[in-house]
């Protein structure tokens, strides 16, 4: 999970056996838009991370960091897939965002 400026020492393969030890075995990641990005392309990009790795369930939590014109259709349609959550945090002056 590249954020901040920071990357998690997991991937879905390490994380979902983590994960796979307690009770439900479920994961539940950060699926991170970046500034410009369509919320469609954040979704997409962390379903292929855990295409091939994951090895229990998992879910996404989507971040809104740039929010346009389309944006909420995007959420419908992603509510759509399953995707339940969505975070948006509004800048903050002298915060710097991804």
């Amino acid at each position: 999970m590249p954020f901040g400026g920071t990357t998690s020492a997991d991937d879905f393969e390490t994380g979902t056996r983590a994960a796979a030890s307690v009770e439900p075995p479920t994961l539940i990641d950060f699926a991170i838009q970046y500034k410009g990005q369509p919320l469609r392309k954040a979704f997409d990009t962390w379903m292929d991370k855990a295409s091939n790795k994951a090895v229990c369930d998992y879910a996404f939590h989507c971040i809104v960091t740039d929010i346009g014109n389309g944006q909420l259709q995007e959420m419908n349609a992603l509510v759509g897939e399953g995707v339940t959550s969505f975070k948006l945090s509004w800048p903050t002056p002298g915060r710097i965002h991804a």
